[in-house]
């Protein structure tokens, strides 16, 4: 018979085990002699629902697959902060008559106005305006274009910025706007997208980086919400629409497995992005003559 004593030391060395949950019980078996075998109830429960994450989190290699691999460098993000920059000179040399020509209107949308769904986000108000969406950008833009990729990240940029615009122009009549700020809240709600999407991979990590993401956003259109010169249509269109990019055409990432038992575990990107880009590049002939090779794709 067991002392206390032991029943006490097994209890806490099978909790202290790293994803203990509904695994401590059945380890009592190693721990106290004649102590019953037979998983119980909870532990079949926790087994059953680590098999279904596992399901969530593989899936079988197939021969268009490539590993996916975060971009190391981030030329968009730093392309963008120039062209921002030298827009705003010539704002200034012109004396307002870009800004006129580019700025979205205090009016309804007319269908001569395409343009500016998508030109106010290359313009700003002010050098402390430009200053401002300028460090947001430098701080966020490659986190988002190293996980997603630059053809990724500028289609997400240019897609929120322009429905940022659209809400804009559908709610805020009253007021002329320009401005990055709907595209950068579209590179947050992109990124938010891809953290809750890949939740399962990336763990407690990500789980931490969405809260964050979370609270500053609230943070932000708060601030929105308490100043007549802000446009926050603006900035919840491109919020909205970002972070529905990310969930459609973000990365969706999975840990591959071969029939070969000797074969690595890979990440891949099963999002629909990797397929629409090896169309693009069967559509132009850029795909033809070319060896297959473990390349990313974004």
């Amino acid at each position: 018979m067991a002392s206390p004593r032991a029943l006490l030391l097994a209890a806490l060395a099978c909790a202290a085990l790293p994803g203990a949950r509904g695994v401590g019980l059945p380890l009592l078996g190693r721990f106290l002699p004649g102590a019953s075998r037979e998983p119980p109830a909870l532990a079949t429960v926790a087994s059953g629902e680590a098999e279904r994450r596992r399901k969530r989190l593989m899936t079988t290699l197939t021969r268009d697959d490539v590993a996916y691999r975060a971009q190391s460098a981030a030329p968009c993000s730093r392309t963008l902060l120039f062209v921002n920059v030298g827009l705003f000179a010539l704002q200034l040399l012109t004396r307002g008559r870009l800004t006129a020509a580019g700025c979205k209107p205090a009016r309804a949308f007319r269908l001569a106005d395409w343009p500016r769904l998508f030109t106010p986000v290359f313009l700003h108000g002010s050098i402390v305006h430009l200053a401002v969406n300028s460090y947001s950008l430098n701080d966020l833009g490659p986190v988002v274009e190293q996980a997603f990729g630059s053809s990724r990240f500028m289609l997400t940029y240019a897609l929120a910025g322009i429905a940022g615009n659209i809400l804009s122009f559908q709610f805020n009549t009253r007021a002329t706007s320009v401005g990055a700020s709907g595209a950068i809240f579209g590179l947050v709600g992109a990124y938010a997208s891809y953290l809750a999407l890949n939740n399962e991979l990336l763990g407690e990590r990500g789980s931490v980086q969405l809260q964050s993401l979370g609270t500053m956003i609230m943070l932000n259109l708060g601030i929105g919400m308490a100043s007549s010169n802000i446009d926050n249509f603006g900035h919840i269109g491109g919020l909205l629409g970002g972070a529905v990019i990310g969930w459609l055409l973000g990365p969706a990432l999975k840990v591959g497995f071969s029939s070969n038992p000797l074969a690595p575990l890979q990440v891949v990107d099963r999002s629909p992005w990797p397929g629409l880009t090896r169309a693009l590049d069967r559509a132009t002939g850029k795909g033809r003559n070319k060896a297959r090779r473990p390349a990313r794709r974004w």
